[in-house]
């Protein structure tokens, strides 16, 4: 099946819950069908800030899951690998044990207020550009810049410092 987007809301922010419905095992899927399933969870890794890597309690880690966060982890991501299905262990002394593995149950909604801290934990900072043209008896604020952002181009001009640079929000 196609990825589904879920969108959602709490007074952290707003997230997008891209769901690719994960890779089949080999045996039962066709090279076409697997050739689709990975370009589908690439596209949709692209689409991420933070991957939530979703291992089952009940089977452990599968090699599609390490193939998923090599992907995601190959191209930047934050990654954050989550075990699902923690009520249906019967015995958690044989559960997958992954060292910051956040454990939920999202049948029951278990661990979710700590998934959600780690999604935050894990966001990139946002930043946005800005055009600046500074008066030479501002020009000391450019160096704050250089330090604090990402300056992407400076110009000397008659009127003063023209920066353009990219910068979070504390700014």
């Amino acid at each position: 099946r196609d990825a589904v987007d879920c969108y959602f809301e709490n007074e952290i922010g707003k997230f997008l819950f891209i769901d690719t419905a994960g890779m089949r095992k080999k045996s039962k899927v066709n090279d076409q069908i697997e050739k689709f399933s990975v370009l589908r969870a690439a596209m949709a890794i692209e689409r991420s800030d933070v991957c939530l890597i979703m291992i089952d309690a009940n089977e452990g880690v599968t090699e599609q899951d390490t193939k998923v966060a090599g992907m995601a982890h190959d191209s930047g991501k934050a990654c954050i690998i989550v075990v699902n299905k923690w009520d249906a262990v019967e015995d958690p002394e044989l559960a997958p044990r992954l060292p910051g593995a956040v454990r939920i149950s999202a049948l029951h909604g278990d661990g979710i207020p700590e998934l959600l801290q780690a999604m935050e934990d894990n966001l990139p900072e946002k930043t946005f550009p800005v055009e600046l043209l500074l008066p030479f008896s501002k020009t000391g604020l450019a160096a704050k810049l250089r330090e604090e952002g990402a300056v992407t181009s400076e110009e000397y001009v008659p009127e003063g410092l023209r920066v353009s640079a990219q910068v979070d929000q504390r700014l």
